[in-house]
């Protein structure tokens, strides 16, 4: 009862909020589709004129909400999933678009792919202190990045140091015994700058001992600018993390009646790269660049029966132009990968990845052009990239994008295009057992990419000065996915592989709706609707909700200057599979709550309070499991 009458508050607290300040809503203007973005086609672009749908959370977004990482910011946006575990195998988020997998998103920052451990790109372990903006482009976008972008893009922009110098500081502590801290300084002058930020996260978790963790990132910006047509750019980063482990065993084992006797102990994981860019401007039409990067993922366990160390290179160069009507784009780009087992001294019996020969790698090489051509009111896109690979087919992918400005407050987009994502370097060469080895998965050197068919079309529309509305329809048709397939299940353990047979379907609707009450206080709504299907065997994909919705109330008083942000979520039914029985999950809603004062231009005091409905023992999220709050301060010289 306590529960009901909490969620009928506060939604009661949102509509009176939202009537009430019903009649200011003329006089402020939306400006949100007036935003510059490049990730939708890798040039500067207004937010309106893109055809594919693109969302963007600013710096300003970010301190408002006061999170202790990524996965808080992206819950928020229209058919969004955000896929948490907990962090033991690098899986502490990571992000679904359109109902597709997770490894369908690609996941950038400042350009450059972001890896993880077991194919997975943990997004917990982006700094948040770092961050200047987050773009996310929804739909195929192979044309213009590559593999993996089959449902879409993800990505994140650092911050520069600005002219001067400034320190900054701050730490925070809560339930589950959670802290957070973090210290940065900047040194900038006219042409040159340099950014510097760490940051420590701690945590117990939720089920002792094995969630516990901690992390610390190392992130540094450097820019420097010799002339007004040339810039230059190096993000050097560095993060380490260390999760309890419980997933191996002593002793028992087949035919002694015994299971074995859990070993607990330490996981840790250590990023290590560094990003540049170049950019040179000869004119205000033209614009050539070159990027350069390189990224290590180390993964191991304390007794060693773990080390392996992936590694990626990527090198591209290309030119954009506008000739008249036209902004021509085209470049050249390189992806380098390799995985090492490091763990030769441990029998194979004992390992978590064999891999033959103890390495492998492989390498892409890609051209890719694109022309975008202004009508006036009709903005037309066309492009494709062609990527061959060493052991697979080349793969050519094509893009067509449309924008009709059918007023100056209502635009209409339409885009279609092909993506595919090639098989990662473990599907490919390293055995792989799980459940305690219960089961090994061998590798399948002779997979190919997954591909996809994509088609998106919707509006924004600016209502009023103060009402922006934003719809998009999409289907995507996805083949030769990579499932996993029985080899001998007679004996213990199983063996299975991976084939290139599934095939499945997402299709549904998107809208959000975002109004400027009142200054100082805007309401945004959101909902998502995504059928899927497995089409071997016409059930829907697990885990995946029919249904989403989401709230976010944001209040800003001047004076004194405390700002609220009230944020909900309602998740629907779905399907999961659990000790291979199939079932239904109920659907459950959450708010959370941020509050920060800034008692001096140097100084704020925020709490967040999270999960104020007490949510708990939900199957498929592991992180909700009662009431949470956090509370710290920051100070800025």
């Amino acid at each position: 009862m306590k529960r009901s009458c909490l969620r009928s508050g506060i939604f009661c607290l949102a509509l009176c909020m939202a009537a009430g300040g019903a009649h200011a809503g003329e006089m402020f203007k939306n400006t949100e589709m007036g935003q510059v973005v490049v990730s939708a086609s890798r040039t500067e672009q207004r937010l309106a004129d893109t055809p594919r749908p693109t969302y963007v959370i600013t710096a300003d977004e970010i301190e408002a909400r006061q999170p202790q990482n990524i996965q808080v910011l992206l819950r928020e946006i229209p058919g969004l999933q955000v896929v948490e575990r907990t962090g033991s195998w690098g899986g502490g988020g990571s992000v679904r678009l359109m109902g597709l997998d997770a490894h369908h998103t690609l996941v950038l920052v400042d350009g450059q792919r972001f890896i993880g451990g077991n194919d997975v790109v943990d997004i917990a372990s982006i700094p948040v202190e770092a961050i200047e903006r987050i773009e996310v482009v929804k739909g195929p976008a192979s044309s213009l990045y590559g593999s993996d972008a089959l449902g879409g893009v993800v990505q994140i922009f650092t911050k520069k140091a600005k002219e001067g110098s400034a320190l900054r500081g701050g730490m925070a502590a809560g339930s589950r015994n959670r802290f957070r801290g973090h210290a940065g300084a900047d040194v900038g002058g006219d042409n040159y700058g340099v950014r510097m930020d760490y940051s420590y996260r701690r945590d117990d978790g939720i089920t002792q001992p094995k969630d516990k963790s901690r992390w610390e990132a190392i992130s540094t910006t450097i820019h420097y600018t010799p002339s007004e047509s040339v810039n230059l750019t190096f993000t050097p980063l560095f993060t380490r993390q260390v999760t309890t482990d419980d997933s191996q065993t002593q002793g028992g084992g087949q035919g002694s009646g015994q299971s074995g006797q859990v070993i607990i102990q330490d996981r840790i994981q250590e990023r290590s790269g560094i990003n540049a860019i170049a950019e040179f401007k000869p004119d205000a039409f033209t614009r050539i660049h070159t990027r350069a990067s390189y990224i290590a993922h180390d993964h191991r366990r304390e007794d060693g029966s773990l080390e392996q160390l992936a590694q990626s290179w990527e090198f591209e160069a290309g030119a954009t132009g506008m000739f008249g009507i036209h902004t021509l784009s085209a470049g050249y780009a390189y992806l380098g990968e390799k995985i090492e087992d490091k763990a030769t001294h441990i029998p194979q019996n004992r390992k978590t990845h064999s891999i033959p020969g103890d390495s492998a790698d492989q390498d892409t090489h890609s051209l890719y052009i694109q022309n975008e051509m202004d009508f006036g009111r009709t903005l037309v896109s066309l492009g494709g990239r062609v990527s061959h690979h060493d052991d697979w087919d080349t793969e050519f992918n094509p893009q067509a994008g449309l924008v009709f400005r059918a007023m100056d407050t209502l635009h209409l987009r339409a885009s279609v295009g092909t993506a595919f994502a090639g098989p990662s370097l473990l599907k490919r060469y390293a055995e792989m057992p799980r459940q305690r080895r219960q089961f090994i998965v061998q590798p399948n050197p002779d997979l190919k990419p997954e591909k996809s068919l994509s088609w998106q079309a919707g509006f924004d529309w600016e209502a009023t000065p103060a009402l922006l509305i934003r719809a998009s329809f999409f289907r995507n048709e996805i083949d030769d996915l990579i499932v996993t397939v029985p080899v001998d299940h007679s004996q213990t353990p199983k063996l299975e592989t991976y084939a290139n047979i599934g095939e499945a379907v997402t299709q549904g609707v998107e809208w959000s709706a975002s109004w400027r009450i009142m200054e100082g206080l805007r309401a945004t709504l959101n909902h998502s609707y995504t059928d899927t299907e497995d089409k071997s065997t016409g059930k829907k994909l697990t885990d995946r909700p029919e249904h989403r919705a989401g709230l976010d109330l944001d209040y800003h008083l001047r004076h004194p200057d405390i700002r609220f942000r009230l944020t909900g979520s309602w998740i629907g039914e779905r399907d999961t599979v659990s000790q291979n029985q199939r079932k239904s999950l109920s659907s459950y809603e959450t708010f959370d709550l941020a509050v920060t004062w800034k008692a001096a231009p140097q100084m704020e005091i925020f709490t967040r309070i999270e999960n104020l409905t007490n949510e708990k023992n939900i199957e498929d999220e592991w992180r909700l499991d009662g009431t949470e709050w956090m509370a710290g301060m920051k100070f800025y010289f």
